[in-house]
C-alpha cells in the first residue's frame, strides 16, 4: 500500500455483505453523496500531483458531471502521467473495485506497462465501512429507497458501479433484475432491503 496525501489508500471492507443491510444500517454507514476529497500517491512529485489535480475538472468537463466517488486515476510511470496510459474508473462501489477497473484500463492502454494508482476520489472524510456506494448510488438511496414502503431493496454490481432500486412484493427480485440489465454483469447482490 502507498501513503498518500491526504490519507492511506485503504482497501474498503466491501461493496456489501452477502445479505445485504437494513435502511438505517446503511443509513450510518453511508457518506453524503456530494461530499468529495482527492488522494494523492505520495510517490507523485509535486509538479505531478499538481496535473493531478488540474486533470480533476478536465475529466468532469469530459464526462458532463462531477467525477463521483469512488473514482481512480491509473497511470504507467514509465509512460509518465500524461500520457495514453492515464486512465480513470468512475462511480464504483469502494475503492478496491475503481482501483482494479482504472488498473486494468491502464494496463490496456500503456506502451510501457507497469500501472499504479496514481490518485482517488472518495467522499471527504472516507475510512473504510463495511457499506459503500458509489455517490450516485448513494444519492438513489436517500432520493429513491428511504421514501418508498417496504418490501423495498437496492441491489448492486460490484464489477461495474452499476444499481438498482427497487419497492413492491418482489422487491429483491425486481432490483436484482434492474442491476442486471443495467449492469449487463451477472454479478448483482443487494445491498440493502427492509
Amino acid at each position: 500500500m502507498r501513503q498518500l496525501v491526504a490519507a492511506v489508500f485503504c482497501v474498503a471492507a466491501g461493496a456489501a455483505s452477502a445479505q445485504g443491510v437494513d435502511g438505517s444500517e446503511a443509513r450510518a454507514q453511508l457518506f453524503p453523496p456530494e461530499r468529495t476529497g482527492l488522494q494523492i500517491s505520495s510517490r507523485l512529485d509535486e509538479t505531478e500531483r499538481d496535473i493531478v489535480r488540474r486533470l480533476i475538472p478536465l475529466f468532469e468537463e469530459q464526462m458532463g458531471q462531477p467525477m463521483h466517488y469512488y473514482a481512480t486515476i491509473a497511470y504507467s510511470p514509465a509512460d509518465g502521467l500524461v500520457s495514453e496510459s492515464l486512465q480513470s474508473a468512475v462511480a464504483y462501489h469502494d475503492t478496491d473495485a475503481a482501483d482494479r477497473a482504472a488498473l486494468s484500463a491502464c494496463e490496456a492502454a500503456a506502451q510501457s506497462g507497469g500501472c499504479e494508482v496514481a490518485a482517488r476520489v472518495v467522499p471527504r472524510g472516507y475510512e473504510p465501512r463495511p457499506l459503500t456506494l458509489s455517490s450516485p448510488a448513494t444519492a438513489a438511496f436517500f432520493d429513491s429507497y428511504v421514501p418508498a414502503d417496504a418490501p423495498k431493496a437496492l441491489a448492486i454490481s460490484p464489477s461495474t458501479g452499476k444499481y438498482a432500486v427497487a419497492d413492491g412484493p418482489d422487491a429483491t427480485g425486481t432490483a436484482i433484475a434492474r442491476c442486471r440489465a443495467e449492469a449487463g454483469a451477472a454479478d448483482c447482490v443487494v445491498a440493502i432491503s427492509d
